[in-house]
């Protein structure tokens, strides 16, 4: 084929320069991300993450209201009563009081025990009596035939009780007509309170009834020294700041005159 004379000649193209081959071959750069169509587009790279607002403060609870002085106040809820301890329970010498043997321990939890049976026995020599006569007021009618007439606040330092509760038992005692108020004419601040026949009379029932009981109770034991029984029975009677049996038979005997 011959050339066309109006074409411009073909340049020939440039031989690649002559490779060392003790160089190794250089390895051609990639080519840029997107300019290849054959190469997938790299992912946008992701925004940072936003800063975390900083923690706001916790809003502070509104005041309370202001109380109203009309309205009556709230009753605060009553405290817990404490749990009862083992050693409350069932005291001993080793816990409470003074110490004991343990032939003396019990003596003390026999006369514990004879209480109760006294206190049991009370009650239920009143109730045969009078059932409107509680043994709080029993105990007051036995008190003043005892000590003879005593003022309120005596009264209520002996049955250990306030002033007011002594006044109203003794109006409880005035209304079943058991006691009487009078007035001393060196003293007239004062109310004294004293037996009146029905009083007496009443006390008097209620102790021969017990110790009718308690002489069937004795009968019915063997007692071999009877004698020194009753002698450290009547040291505890006296420890306790009551008077023995004789005498008080005696004062009673005494009020009714």
């Amino acid at each position: 084929m011959t050339a066309d004379p109006a074409l411009p000649p073909t340049a020939e193209p440039t031989p690649p320069p002559a490779t060392d081959p003790a160089q190794p071959p250089a390895t051609a750069p990639p080519p840029p991300l997107g300019t290849d169509p054959a190469q997938p587009r790299a992912a946008a790279p992701s925004p940072p993450p936003a800063a975390s607002p900083a923690p706001s403060r916790a809003a502070a609870p509104p005041p309370p209201p202001a109380a109203d002085p009309a309205q009556p106040r709230a009753a605060a809820p009553p405290a817990a009563k404490p749990a009862l301890s083992p050693a409350w329970v069932q005291p001993s010498s080793s816990v409470a009081g003074p110490a004991l043997s343990p032939g003396e321990d019990e003596v003390v939890g026999a006369l514990l025990a004879l209480s109760r049976a006294l206190v049991g026995l009370a009650a239920r020599s009143l109730a045969d009596l009078d059932e409107d006569v509680t043994l709080q007021q029993y105990r007051t009618l036995v008190f003043l035939v005892s000590y003879g007439p005593q003022r309120v606040v005596d009264l209520a330092h002996e049955l250990d009780v306030t002033s007011s509760t002594a006044t109203r038992l003794c109006a409880r005692l005035e209304r079943k007509h058991l006691v009487a108020r009078q007035e001393r004419p060196d003293d007239r601040r004062a109310a004294w309170i004293t037996l009146t026949d029905s009083g007496r009379e009443l006390v008097g029932a209620v102790m021969r009834r017990r110790r009718d009981t308690l002489s069937e109770m004795i009968a019915e034991l063997s007692l071999t020294r009877p004698l020194a029984l009753a002698a450290t029975l009547n040291a505890l009677v006296e420890a306790s700041g009551e008077l023995p049996d004789s005498q008080w038979w005696q004062r009673l005997e005494a009020a009714r005159q």
